[in-house]
């Protein structure tokens, strides 16, 4: 069976909107859960970690943001703009409304149907 997606950490396939907003919405939460108890208990102490944390949390939203540049049917290359600190963040909207390819693109399958629920109609 053919998938959209090949692997959660690679830059190959695609992803759509709903998966590209809960992934990106899912870890800044929990990348802010760990810097607010980190920074409660010695935030001097952790200040390395902290910063390690936030790059492979800007590194894999920018994998996320590379898939769905490829359900958009463009190259990945510009989200490369993502790793940029605290202002990267603002080009995931930017992505999430691009429209997507309806079909297969070089990059994959779509990853799902335009319409996920058959009517009465197209069951007949």
């Amino acid at each position: 069976m053919k998938t959209s997606e090949k692997n959660f950490f690679s830059t190959k396939g695609r992803i759509n909107r709903k998966t590209l907003t809960g992934r990106s919405i899912t870890i800044i939460a929990v990348f802010f859960a760990v810097v607010t108890h980190l920074a409660l208990t010695d935030f001097e102490q952790f200040l390395i970690p902290i910063l390690a944390l936030g790059g492979v949390a800007q590194a894999f939203i920018s994998i996320q943001v590379v898939k769905r540049l490829h359900d958009a049917g463009r190259e990945g290359k510009s989200a490369l703009f993502v790793l940029v600190p605290l202002i990267g963040l603002a080009y995931i909207p930017v992505a999430a409304s691009l429209p997507a390819d309806e079909k297969e693109n070089e990059y994959g399958i779509a990853p799902l149907p335009k319409t996920i629920y058959a009517s009465q109609a197209d069951l007949s």
